[in-house]
């Protein structure tokens, strides 16, 4: 019991400095169109020439969309009411709950985003710059699938190639925002840091929810 309290009470500290952190980063990002640093980060990314990795960036950005974000979510909460995970796949669509964050900062920030004149742009978007709605999205959906996995599947190969998978879109998602020259990489910064805290709150009350109805966790149930 007193090491669950000490967990709790990390887990509380540790969550309050990320707030704090989104709150002054989104407060400068308000204040400055980019940050110093921004131009060089960026302009190195879109320095690299690559056939495969340029297809791999536009892929990514792509599938981070809104139809095609959506279905990808809708599916998987499918599969696993067909799987009868029932816990999960309601988890699974409260992912969603994440780009409503998203949008509501984004409007009190009202960050513009990256023109021509700064970077290239090969991939715009409409909406405000700060954070990324990508990565903020990927970071919750990809990011609980990648725990959900880890957690309840047994060592084999299957779980080694999703969890190849999900880490992978998660960590590149944010290089593939800044190539595309849609975002600054301090917006991609405040999506990881957002998509992170909401996240850390979605994985906290899972297990608290599954735990609550004595249901065996992390215990690799899944073949």
């Amino acid at each position: 019991m007193e090491t669950q309290r000490r967990h709790d009470s990390v887990f509380v500290l540790l969550y309050a400095l990320a707030a704090t952190a989104i709150v002054v980063l989104a407060y400068f990002a308000g204040r400055y169109p980019y940050f110093p640093g921004d131009h060089a980060i960026a302009h190195l990314v879109q320095s690299i020439h690559f056939a495969p990795f340029d297809y791999s960036m536009r892929a990514i950005t792509f599938i981070g969309t809104f139809v095609p974000a959506l279905a990808i979510v809708i599916i998987s909460a499918g599969v696993l009411v067909v799987s009868r995970r029932w816990w999960e796949a309601i988890f699974v669509l409260l992912t969603l709950s994440a780009d409503v964050v998203n949008v509501a900062v984004k409007e009190m920030v009202g960050r513009q985003r990256p023109g021509p004149g700064s970077v290239e742009v090969l991939w715009s978007g409409d909406a405000s710059s700060f954070p990324s709605g990508h990565v903020t999205h990927f970071v919750v959906f990809y990011g609980l699938l990648f725990f959900l996995v880890w957690t309840e599947m047994r060592p084999s190969w299957r779980r080694t190639a999703l969890l190849a998978v999900f880490g992978f879109l998660v960590a590149l998602v944010g290089v593939s925002r800044v190539y595309v020259g849609a975002h600054w990489p301090s917006d991609v910064l405040g999506g990881y840091l957002i998509g992170g805290l909401l996240l850390a709150g979605l994985i906290r009350i899972y297990v608290w929810a599954v735990s609550f109805q004595r249901i065996p966790w992390g215990n690799g149930r899944r073949p």
